[in-house]
């Protein structure tokens, strides 16, 4: 994939999410990632001067190459924003590809701080985008009924990144599941363009 040439802090950051890939939470030290990125450590210390600031910086760049390919998938799908949200989330191979990496960052979270208050703000923060949605598309009546839609698809498209090779449904059939089960939850409006959608 070309593009414009990399900053030290990126090449860092994706130097770092290969090192976590192959070498999970353990094994990411500041030797392995300078290594990997082709810089000395000094000048790793320099744009990430402990382990704690890599780690932040990893979660925001990897953060941000999440929201580019949610951005990405979403604008192919027009109309109903859940089947949108759920197509780009289970199918979208850019997006799978970026989610690989929740696992290890989950992994840390459960020993570092920083990284749980940065998944903690990412997911409120996706969490919100997505009830706006629904508010704005009228799909919701009202605030509490859109953050529980939101709740349970995405606790269900996590879930489905670790064990949904376990299932028995793949993915296409998973986004149709969730799909209905929103729609079930979600009481239809009059006037809603959303109405007359089939809550088989």
């Amino acid at each position: 994939m070309t593009g414009a040439p990399k900053s030290t802090k990126e090449r860092i950051a994706q130097a770092a999410l290969s090192v976590l890939r192959r070498h999970g939470s353990v094994g990411l030290s500041m030797r392995k990632v300078a290594s990997e990125a082709g810089v000395s450590l000094g000048n790793l210390q320099y744009h990430y001067a402990s382990r704690e600031a890599l780690l932040a910086g990893v979660v925001d760049h990897h953060f941000g190459l999440c929201q580019a390919a949610l951005t990405r998938g979403l604008t192919k799908h027009r109309g109903d924003p859940l089947l949108a949200i759920l197509t780009v989330s289970l199918t979208d191979q850019h997006v799978l590809e970026v989610a690989r990496i929740f696992r290890e960052l989950f992994a840390l979270a459960e020993i570092d701080q920083g990284v749980r208050d940065k998944l903690r703000t990412y997911y409120a923060d996706l969490c919100a985008g997505a009830v706006d949605q629904l508010l704005e598309t009228r799909m919701a009546s009202d605030t509490r009924q859109a953050q529980e839609v939101i709740a349970v698809l995405t606790t269900s498209i996590e879930g489905y990144y670790l064990v949904g090779d376990a299932t028995g449904v793949d993915a296409e059939d998973m986004v149709s599941v969730l799909h209905r089960v929103a729609l079930a939850m979600l009481a239809p409006l009059e006037g809603s363009p959303f109405e007359t959608v089939q809550r088989a």
